[in-house]
């Protein structure tokens, strides 16, 4: 039910006056403003040190950092209007701004080439930093404390998402101190339903997230700007989190966080690991759990954090095996390893990665990379003769290779034996340009499918924004692929990871995931060997050539390789997403009626039986099934089967149309031509164009391209 006008329009004055307030935050304070309530913004030019900090008790959290120019009035003094760079953009920004910033109360960085290099030469730049001050632990200050026990039945009538409740008081609570939630993901004991509330003054509007059932949880009526901490759902160990947004007062962000949520046969994992059992074995049923089990977000920290482990395992159990036997266990653990990886990356897994922030999400799918590289050189290091191993599994492959160092060859992966959907990216390699090992050059190549989702460089709802205004979002656009040589590798920055520089560099070409996209970059994962916090660099890398479905890179060091694109457009808001989809549906919904009538009408009066008029009525009856299906199934985007099969209908359908089309316009022609008309029908004739040239149509593109029917947009 929506609010009474009274308390809509008090809505509105209260969020004017604080826009007045942010407003004379930001014009009191110069170099500091606040781009949204709860993110501000810094700035400082070139050859000068930025200053930021937060309040007491709060720690400074980096969104974005650019060391370069979008802008020309910030930092122009003597008004330059030409010969700048404004599209400047320094990728290890954020990255090296993170590192001193990142969890203080107060940082300073200088802004200058000697920090961040030059990213576009003769431009006067400057450092811009977005940031956010959060308590010292992640739910913030609780005040009052909501007990319900885990048993207790919740009401079943759920309110949508986006609702919001108005309320003049709280109901009357007893003041309990919290607990802080645990960092581990399985938590030893079941915390109760807690939702963490703010002291309302008398008279005050408080503004709620209306209470939802979101991943089989229902998550209670939560004040704006506070986080509702919940027990994980029946089966699961842990605690989950969701924040009530401050400004839209809507859950944020879309799926709550189950990071901390572990299932029964993924959480026994450590355990059988640390008790001695084969590690081989623990592996392999790790594979079998991920294959069949739909995880959530915990299971996918603690499966790969096992991964990792399970490394250190190996080495200490398979080092005393012959050497014979130490390789074929060898063998073997890598091929569950390799499994478990593509398990995890399946598209059946989508969801319980969605469980975890960006944050986790990224440190994740390091350790995945990270494991995978580490798993491959180990296998290298045992082996001193030509060998060669080849695994390909649905979203991963991994290929070792060990030549003779006297050898001049050029090396290209995936070689010819690799499944046709890895041949679309490969690297070209000269064995000189790499280090040998006792002889003999060891290379692991490695390629991820669906694992670059996860590795996005921006947060959800980050844009970048133009001197022009307009915003784009830059994605990685390829698979994302991994190639390494031994244990050669080096630090740049503090515990960041890299290969040694190449004599000749590698060639890359890679294959653009989608199209349309704009301003390719050749970049690598530089990330932490320690924290497995990174983010994307283009430190080595330049792009050789592109088009519009492949870019050739070039770089002279080894890691884990992607190109980054940029989406440029405008994005539609929410008001106007409604009223186009409003619109859409009303006008779907007024088509049908029409062409359900002229069906009727065709099919049951007598006098209108004629081969035309047999056009007109499958004509209509293609146009009213495909717009029937568009309207039933244009959101049914969570089953993957039901989503293409509707997508092929859908298909089928309009080509049926278009079919009866051109039978209608033959079927005039014949009329005009013919002085007399044909004894016997032609309905025949017209079936089976109408129907069965369609249907060939769609069966052979089914065939062909199956993945092109229904997508996740």
């Amino acid at each position: 039910m929506a609010p009474p006008p009274r308390q809509c329009s008090l809505v509105l004055l209260l969020q004017f006056v604080q826009l007045l307030i942010l407003c004379s935050i930001a014009a009191a304070e110069p170099g500091r403003y606040a781009a949204q309530s709860n993110f501000l913004n810094a700035y400082t030019c070139e050859n000068s040190e930025l200053s930021i900090s937060c309040d007491k008790g709060s720690v400074i959290r980096i969104i974005r950092a650019n060391y370069g120019r979008f802008s020309i009035k910030l930092c122009n003094t003597h008004g330059v209007t030409s010969g700048w760079s404004l599209n400047c953009i320094s990728r290890d920004a954020k990255n090296i701004v993170s590192k001193t910033c990142e969890g203080e109360s107060s940082c300073v960085i200088a802004a200058n080439n000697g920090v961040f290099g030059d990213p576009c030469a003769n431009t006067f730049k400057y450092l811009e930093v977005q940031y956010k001050c959060t308590p010292g632990d992640d739910i913030g200050d609780i005040k009052v404390t909501t007990t319900v026990s885990t048993k207790t039945t919740v009401p079943t009538t759920v309110a949508a998402v986006s609702t919001t409740k108005l309320a003049t008081k709280l109901p009357t609570r007893k003041p309990t101190t919290p607990r802080p939630p645990t960092e581990s993901p399985m938590p030893s004991t079941e915390p109760s339903i807690r939702t963490s509330t703010a002291s309302v003054k008398p008279g005050e509007i408080q503004m709620f997230c209306r209470s939802v059932v979101a991943r089989d949880i229902t998550w209670p009526d939560t004040p704006a700007g506070k986080t509702a901490v919940v027990p994980c759902r029946s089966g699961l160990s842990g605690i989950a989190q969701w924040t009530c947004h401050t400004d839209s007062v809507q859950w944020h962000p879309s799926s709550p966080d189950l990071s901390k949520c572990v299932s029964p046969q993924v959480a026994d994992l450590p355990l059988q690991l640390n008790t001695g059992e084969s590690v081989t074995t623990v592996v392999m049923e790790m594979s079998s759990i991920t294959a069949n089990t739909v995880l959530v977000g915990g299971d996918l920290k603690v499966a790969a954090a096992v991964m990792l482990n399970a490394l250190d395992k190996a080495e200490e159990q398979l080092e005393i095996l012959p050497m014979h036997e130490q390789l074929k266990q060898w063998n073997d653990f890598t091929e569950a390893m390799l499994k478990t990886s593509s398990n995890l990356l399946d598209d059946t897994q989508k969801t319980c990665w969605d469980d975890l922030p960006h944050y986790d999400q990224q440190k994740t799918a390091t350790s995945l990379l990270l494991s995978m590289e580490t798993n491959g050189n180990m296998v290298a290091s045992k082996i001193n003769r030509r060998y060669n191993f080849v695994s390909s599994t649905p979203n991963a492959l991994m290929s070792v290779n060990i030549l003779d160092a006297e050898e001049d060859m050029v090396i290209e992966y995936p070689g010819e034996d690799a499944p046709t959907h890895w041949q679309h990216s490969r690297v070209r390699l000269n064995t000189k340009a790499v280090p040998a090992e006792n002889g003999y050059v060891k290379v692991v190549y490695l390629a991820y499918n669906n694992i670059r989702q996860y590795m996005q460089p921006n947060l959800e709802g980050e844009y970048n924004i133009a001197a022009d205004g307009h915003r784009s979002q830059t994605v990685v656009n390829s698979v994302v692929m991994s190639v390494s040589v031994g244990e050669h590798h080096m630090s740049i920055g503090e515990n960041a990871y890299a290969m040694l520089p190449l004599k000749e560099p590698v060639i890359l070409t890679l294959k653009h995931q989608e199209l349309g996209l704009e301003n390719p970059s050749c970049s690598f994962w530089n990330f932490s060997d320690s924290s497995h916090l990174g983010s994307w660099s283009d430190s080595g890398c330049s792009v050789v050539s592109t088009n519009d479905s492949h870019t050739v890179c070039s770089c002279n060091h080894l890691t884990n390789f992607a190109v980054l694109m940029d989406i440029h457009g405008t994005e539609i808001s929410e008001t106007h997403a409604f009223i186009l989809d409003v619109v859409t549906y009303i006008g779907c919904i007024i088509s049908i009626g029409c062409l359900l009538i002229c069906f009727v009408t065709f099919c049951f009066f007598k006098g209108l039986q004629n081969d035309r008029n047999t056009i007109h009525k499958n004509l209509c009856l293609c146009l009213l099934l495909a717009e029937l299906l568009f309207v039933i199934g244009i959101d049914q985007i969570s089953n993957k089967i039901l989503c293409g099969v509707i997508a092929g209908l859908m298909h089928f359908f309009f080509l049926g149309a278009f079919a009866w089309m051109f039978l209608e316009g033959l079927q005039l022609y014949i009329m005009l031509v013919e002085v007399f008309e044909a004894e016997r029908s032609r309905c025949a004739y017209y079936y089976t164009a109408g129907y069965g040239i369609p249907a060939i149509i769609v069966a052979v593109s089914a065939a062909v391209y199956p993945q092109g029917y229904g997508t996740d947009e």
